[in-house]
């Protein structure tokens, strides 16, 4: 926000800012396309494309420190908000690469803004960035434990038996299999117990017997790609 500020001091303040950060990066791939960072930031409405598909095409082999997470994620956290199905989805599929490579420390302040965002991505009508966006949920909560996202579960359970919208049930259901898998064999054990049952129940609504039935769709796709 301040590399856009209308004021040219705040500007300059904020460029110098993350010039520094960017100096301090120890990941060599990072390293690499700091100025590319740097311009996607600066004008975001016309770098942050081109950003995600360097990022996308970057094979990271080395440890993601904080400083690097500094200059990403403002960048991944602007690509969630761009009307752009490709953008978003763009966005989703860099944020589950990179989960692996870092420390969770690192990443946990940059949640309260990267969630709201892939959650909007998992409820997409295009079915391509729903499991994209599934696929990093599931990332996420391997990399960091169900105790940093205490309320993902409750919010997939509720958007897996909404009444209004099959596209919603569909992406809560394939988040919910990637969480779920991500959270281990003792809590996936205790899962699929709920979902028969559930999905056997003829006294429930048939929309919420839908929710359920999804998630036997997308759970053995889950599971075949271990």
């Amino acid at each position: 926000e301040l590399l856009t500020d209308s004021h040219q001091r705040v500007q300059k303040s904020g460029t110098q800012a993350l010039k520094q950060i960017g100096s301090v990066i120890k990941n060599p791939e990072i390293q690499a396309i700091v100025p590319v960072l740097l311009d996607a930031l600066q004008e975001p409405t016309k770098k942050t494309q081109a950003s995600l598909q360097i990022l996308i095409q970057t094979r990271f082999v080395h440890f993601i420190d904080a400083p690097s997470l500094a200059l990403i994620i403002p960048v991944i956290e602007r690509a969630f908000q761009n009307r752009s199905t490709e953008t978003r989805k763009m966005a989703a599929q860099i944020i589950g690469n990179i989960y692996s490579l870092t420390d969770s420390k690192d990443l946990a302040p940059y949640l309260a803004n990267i969630l709201p965002g892939l959650k909007t991505s998992l409820l997409d009508p295009v079915p391509e960035v729903r499991a994209v966006s599934a696929h990093a949920l599931g990332s996420m909560v391997r990399a960091m434990g169900e105790e940093a996202f205490q309320e993902i579960v409750p919010w997939l359970m509720e958007h897996l038996v909404l009444e209004s919208s099959p596209v919603d049930r569909s992406g809560a259901a394939q988040g919910l299999s990637e969480v779920i898998f991500g959270l281990g064999a003792d809590r996936l054990e205790k899962s699929m117990k709920e979902i028969i049952d559930r999905s056997q129940q003829l006294d429930l609504a048939a929309h919420v017997r839908d929710g359920y039935m999804m998630m036997f769709i997308y759970l053995p796709n889950v599971l075949a790609a271990i």
